[in-house]
């Protein structure tokens, strides 16, 4: 038997963790999104993909706990560009917890640029050489 209600979407989802601002499971949060929208079909199987995909994002902040079991999540912040509506089926942003305007936000979602992580790993290459070069000179003057 296939159910005909829509998912949930990735807005839907957000804009709870963002207004309890605090780490949550996937089965506790299929569980409280199940009784806060009873007209759309929310998996748990679902709910830990999209999980996934704001701890993998560059365009949010998503801390993941692995320490614990079940896994833990907590969004901190997630720029509205992250979703892409489809289907017919939006979310009016404006009337969510999900920030709009990073005019004046830090931006812990924005890619480093190719020079900058050529950069960093030739601070990265320099320090280990120097390093080795340190511990290189050491056994040379234990050695003798």
């Amino acid at each position: 038997m296939t159910d005909t209600r829509p998912r949930i979407n990735s807005a839907e989802v957000a804009d709870y963790m963002l207004s309890i601002n605090r780490p949550i499971s996937a089965p506790e949060l299929t569980t409280i999104l199940s009784r806060l929208y009873p007209h759309l079909l929310v998996e748990n199987h679902d709910i830990y993909i999209r999980l996934r995909g704001f701890y993998v994002s560059d365009q949010a902040e998503c801390v993941m706990n692995n320490d614990v079991r079940p896994r833990t999540f907590h969004l901190k912040s997630i720029s509205c560009r992250y979703f892409k509506f489809r289907h017919g089926r939006k979310t009016d942003i404006s009337q969510t917890a999900i920030v709009r305007d990073h005019a004046n936000m830090p931006n812990p979602w924005k890619k480093l640029t190719k020079r900058q992580r050529d950069k960093a790993m030739r601070e990265v290459r320099a320090l280990y050489q120097s390093i080795q070069k340190d511990l290189v000179h050491k056994r040379m003057t234990l050695t003798v």
